[in-house]
């Protein structure tokens, strides 16, 4: 079995001669991970297969039936439980392209296949995508996700996945009846779109895309912070976290909430971090676990201006 999918893979790449130039189009763009980033790729060149947050713990929080949600993308969790808590639809955004492909086949296999295997297609040890677990899952793949991941394959999975994230933090891989859940909802094609672009550059990016009721953007003030200088059209540009803040608060709902940061064990640091940003009455956290909350902040024009 396994080297006939071997066999059928390599005949895939050869029939599709569009594939070239969708896998340079996709190799392009991770390569342009470098200049956003400085050089420092390893912060966006790869994506978690689960989220390392407590998504599911926050968002039963918020009342998201019928509202539209803005999230950052990697493992694509933050959609899938927003839509999991009655969000009528999801904007997802990313510097890497490899996370609408990666969401592309874990939706796949979450609307095709049982518990047990998507957990086995998205085993986190080093065995990730074990090609007989991927050929379970394939042929419900679009042939365009289909000839990407089949390129993948051919190459080596390893240098698009982070295998250390932990699947049980998001309940719909830790619970049967949330994963069905999950599933029926997927089936009904649910309003999710995916834009693959620099936060940083976000006021840009949801020009004419209407107003969001909650935004998650998880801890990506570390990695803005930390990188804030960055090559956009050859001019060398320095915008804090801040700053992406401001340019996301015209997107947003009067009474909308964002996500600024995530902490595990270090609540305190987190939080101090973002009340010197913030201020702190307008800042919340929020957490139904003692191991890890999110912190949410309500923009006040006042309090970006200063």
């Amino acid at each position: 079995m396994k080297m006939l999918l071997k066999k059928n893979v390599k005949r895939a790449s050869r029939q599709y001669k569009i594939i070239n130039f969708h896998d340079n189009q996709f190799l392009n763009a991770m390569d342009k991970l470098k200049a956003i980033s400085c050089g420092n790729s390893d912060h966006f060149d790869k994506i978690y297969t689960y989220s390392n947050e407590r998504v599911d713990d926050y968002l039963s929080a918020f009342d998201l039936k019928g509202k539209r949600v803005f999230t950052v993308g990697s493992s694509g969790d933050q959609v899938l439980v927003a839509l999991l808590h009655g969000a009528k639809e999801v904007v997802c955004m990313d510097v890497n392209p490899f996370s609408k492909y990666f969401y592309a086949l874990k939706t796949a296999s979450i609307k095709n296949l049982s518990f047990e295997q998507t957990n086995k297609l998205l085993a986190t040890d080093r065995e990730i995508l074990k090609l007989d677990y991927f050929s379970e899952v394939r042929k419900f793949l679009s042939p365009t996700v289909r000839r990407f991941w089949d390129k993948v394959f051919l190459k080596n999975v390893d240098r698009f996945l982070k295998s250390e994230s932990c699947g049980d933090f998001t309940q719909i891989f830790d619970d049967k009846k949330r994963y069905a859940e999950m599933k029926k909802i997927l089936n009904s094609a649910p309003r999710v779109k995916f834009i693959c672009g620099d936060l940083r550059e976000v006021d840009k990016h949801l020009q004419g895309m209407g107003k969001f009721d909650l935004a998650l953007l998880s801890n990506t003030s570390d990695y803005i912070d930390s990188t804030s200088n960055y090559f956009y059209k050859g001019k060398l540009q320095n915008v804090k976290f801040k700053e992406v803040i401001k340019q996301l608060n015209p997107h947003l709902t009067p009474k909308a909430s964002v996500q600024v940061s995530y902490f595990w064990d270090h609540k305190q640091y987190k939080y101090e971090q973002a009340k010197k940003t913030f201020g702190s009455e307008n800042l919340s956290i929020v957490s139904t676990h003692p191991c890890g909350g999110a912190i949410f902040y309500q923009p006040v024009k006042a309090e970006l201006e200063n």
